[in-house]
């Protein structure tokens, strides 16, 4: 009893310091988006750790895990994060970093509506009412016709939009590719597809900003390990909640680098949307059970 307890309060730590971490780059990317393209700031961001990422799971697996019969369900998943991600930093280069991941972080309302048409999995009416709550959370973040409403924030919902596509391709092979194999996917294709662009966007950065965007992707893939590792220690579904914590860390940096607090209608619909994807988390831990 005291191992598993021990065990499991490994995973939970290790899951809190990884969503903590992940957010960093997003700030990173914000502070430098007036000076930059935003192109080249993700290929920067998808480029470098590519080669470390690709060396950890040549290390751990060797080649030929590379070679997998779901090929390509691993481009296309690839392909939704990259258009997650230019439509997140687009948000992020005009509204608060909260407000944009609050948000994006409305994937799992999104993911029921995909499970639901594409694999016409029967979803019971309590999950349906959590899903029209969680949209109003969203409301009272972007507010559409008020004062305070910016049409960037669409970015945002983009953004959630597209990474549920990714997410409902990881619920298909989850079981099937390892972790690492499909991050080095994912940061290979981004790599592809934005290399040739950056001769016709380019802007020679200053070491220091080279150096800060790196640095931030680099905590975002180790916070990506440390997701990882701490499935190892405890059960998926008692550590999916713990991936809302990402918020503060989006919230510090917002308030000590920009100058952005979420106002009280951000605050409820942050609480709103939080607490709904925490209850349809415990929800499919206990349907997951019986």
């Amino acid at each position: 009893m005291t191992k598993h307890w021990h065990r499991t309060t490994t995973g939970i730590l290790l899951m809190i310091t990884g969503v903590l971490m992940l957010p960093i780059v997003d700030g990173s990317i914000k502070l430098l988006s007036d000076r930059y393209p935003l192109a080249q700031l993700l290929w920067i961001r998808f480029f470098f750790p590519f080669w470390l990422i690709v060396l950890i799971t040549l290390r751990r697996h060797g080649p030929r895990k590379f070679v997998t019969d779901k090929t390509m369900l691993l481009l296309c998943r690839a392909l939704f994060l990259l258009g997650s991600s230019f439509c997140f930093v687009t948000a992020i280069k005009f509204v608060p970093l909260a407000d944009a991941a609050a948000v994006a972080s409305s994937v799992p309302l999104i993911l029921i509506v995909l499970l639901a048409i594409i694999l016409r999995e029967r979803i019971p009416l309590r999950r349906w009412l959590a899903v029209l709550l969680g949209l109003v959370g969203m409301l009272m973040i972007i507010r559409p016709g008020f004062e305070g409403y910016d049409p960037a924030s669409l970015y945002a919902v983009g953004s959630a939009l597209l990474a549920a596509g990714f997410m409902f391709i990881t619920r298909i092979i989850r079981d099937s590719v390892s972790p690492l194999v499909t991050m080095s996917y994912q940061l290979f294709v981004a790599s592809l597809v934005l290399t040739p662009a950056m001769p016709f966007v380019w802007v020679k950065p200053g070491p220091v900003d080279i150096l800060l965007v790196i640095a931030g992707s680099l905590a975002n893939i180790f916070g990506h390990l440390l997701v990882i590792k701490a499935f190892n220690f405890a059960e998926a579904s008692l550590l999916a909640p713990f991936i809302y914590l990402s918020l503060i860390t989006n919230i510090v940096i917002g308030y000590f680098l920009f100058g952005d607090f979420p106002d009280t209608w951000t605050w409820l619909g942050i609480a709103l949307l939080t607490g709904v994807g925490v209850y349809l988390t415990l929800k499919e831990r206990s349907r997951s059970a019986n």
